[in-house]
């Protein structure tokens, strides 16, 4: 199989694919930092730059194309964000949601010169909702050629639509359950523009990959590339479930771009750990000024994204220690001033790239080039995509 990636990012696509022994015939990354990641791994891949500027000819040169891949950016459609649309035209052109339209143009073009069959978009689960659910009838249309609706209702998570000569799959998928201990919900939407009439399904096969029958497991045992020296043999974390609300889970919440400028915090102690939320981290604790619900969970691990940063807590042995430490839901008692929720005995550390390449399914040091800092490293694995999610979508399509 041979696929096209755009919007790489850090290329989970290829860390995914690669071992499937596909081979990837070109990238699309803009962005200098992850540019870099891309060229250090793969020296040998043509990096086209801006998705805008791909051309008849660049497509032409690839050869033989199966599938085209790529999660363009989800801010206007996001429920974290403005929710301004997916045609909303903006100046920071880099991070607009109607950047996928050029890359339906792209699938297009690879699709008439080099046999194109499937093209795979990622993005965030409001999409489905974005616009009183006219955005995902306009994606819709774009893929299959058949209008849909005026909008006025939320599309579920899961679903399948026909055009004359094409169909699509979409599914709502939670990374926790394909080995990784981290909660991150993406929709993904599969165009197939060949005999789609004599194939199984590709997204909507195993439920239990949806969470609606999540499989028995003991905590810590399903986790990729278990994080030593922090997380022990039992992990427990305080996750962020939904919008004000807190939870108990063996997973952790989205990692995300912007967990550079804060954190989301996951404590451990030897053979416990939970996971404070970011906003609840500084805040009064009485009135939680800002702060979402209690701000803690016992066995997952906050959702890591691109604005937010997740942090670790750790037992200290012995009671000879005095220091104090960050802990949500301190009593007013404990606290030192009115910034700051302490904790006797307890180590409090942000959670670094190495854990969150670990979480997002990426080998160690993946993101450690050209001495990057903390903060773009842990940027960058907050707006990828979660690898594992990636190589199962992949298996499927090679058993279509």
């Amino acid at each position: 199989m041979r696929y096209l990636s755009l919007f790489s990012g850090i290329e989970a696509a290829s860390q995914a694919w690669m071992p499937l022994g596909w081979k990837c015939v070109g990238v699309a990354e803009i962005l200098p930092y992850q540019s870099s990641v891309i060229k250090h791994h793969f020296p040998e891949v043509k990096n086209f730059g801006d998705v805008t500027k791909i051309t008849d000819e660049d497509i032409k040169s690839l050869g033989k194309i199966d599938v085209v891949i790529f999660g363009s950016p989800c801010q206007d459609m996001s429920i974290a964000g403005k929710r301004q649309g997916l045609d909303t035209i903006k100046d920071d052109s880099n991070h607009s949601s109607i950047l996928f339209y050029e890359g339906v143009r792209v699938f297009r073009l690879a699709q008439k010169y080099c046999g194109a069959r499937y093209m795979l978009w990622e993005n965030v689960p409001g999409a489905l909702s974005s616009q009183e659910g006219r955005d995902f009838g306009k994606v819709l249309t774009e893929m299959v050629g058949v209008e849909f609706g005026n909008g006025g209702f939320v599309w579920g998570n899961e679903g399948v639509c026909f055009g004359r000569n094409s169909m699509c799959e979409w599914s709502v998928l939670d990374a926790q359950w394909f080995g990784v201990a981290q909660r991150r919900r993406r929709l993904f939407v599969i165009l197939d523009t060949g005999n789609w009439k004599n194939r199984k399904p590709i997204l909507l096969e195993q439920e239990c990959l949806r969470g609606n029958s999540p499989p028995s497991r003991e905590k810590g045992k399903t986790i990729t590339n278990e994080i030593e020296g922090s997380v022990n043999k039992s992990i427990n974390t305080f996750d962020r479930q939904r919008s004000g609300e807190y939870g108990i889970n063996e997973v952790a919440s989205t990692i995300a771009g912007r967990n550079f400028k804060s954190s989301t915090d996951l404590i451990v102690e030897k053979d416990y750990c939970c996971a404070i939320v970011s906003n609840i981290i500084g805040r009064n604790p009485e009135t939680r000024s800002g702060g979402n619900g209690t701000g803690f969970n016992e066995d997952v691990m906050y959702t890591i994204t691109g604005a937010d940063h997740h942090a670790i807590a750790y037992g200290i042995s012995g009671n000879n220690d005095t220091g104090h430490y960050l802990r949500a839901g301190a009593s007013k008692a404990d606290k030192t001033d009115s910034s700051t929720y302490v904790v006797q005995n307890t180590h409090v550390r942000r959670l670094t790239p190495i854990e969150c390449e670990r979480l997002q399914g990426f080998p160690d040091g993946w993101t450690d080039v050209n001495n990057a800092s903390f903060g773009k490293r842990i940027n960058a694995l907050g707006r990828s995509m979660a690898v594992p999610v990636i190589k199962w979508i992949g298996e499927q399509i090679e058993r279509a």
